[in-house]
């Protein structure tokens, strides 16, 4: 439960789609930990084209990684895809956190 010092967090659930090997995922994943915001990795592999896959399609339907996925304060799931984009609604989202 939130207290007057520790307020319920807006958003929540954040998990990461991305390949090891990517430097676009690896910015998100430095973002994250800049931040100290807790993330779950799911890992997309892009030699075995997970990508193309119907589940991970309906998630970034550009088939590219990384797409970061989270629930905002009414439980309903965001998706965001482009490093850039995740990266600036971080800061946006979270700018009173380090990074």
């Amino acid at each position: 439960a939130a207290t007057a010092t520790q307020p319920t967090p807006k958003f929540t659930n954040f998990k990461l789609y991305g390949f090891w090997r990517s430097s676009c995922t690896w910015r998100v994943r430095i973002a994250l930990a800049a931040k100290e915001i807790p993330y779950e990795i799911v890992p997309i592999d892009l030699f075995s084209k997970e990508q193309m896959i119907d589940d991970y399609t309906a998630k970034n339907h550009m088939q590219q990684v990384p797409t970061l996925e989270f629930n905002d304060e009414t439980d309903t799931i965001v998706r965001i895809t482009q490093s850039l984009a995740i990266i600036e609604f971080l800061d946006s989202a979270f700018a009173d956190r380090g990074g």
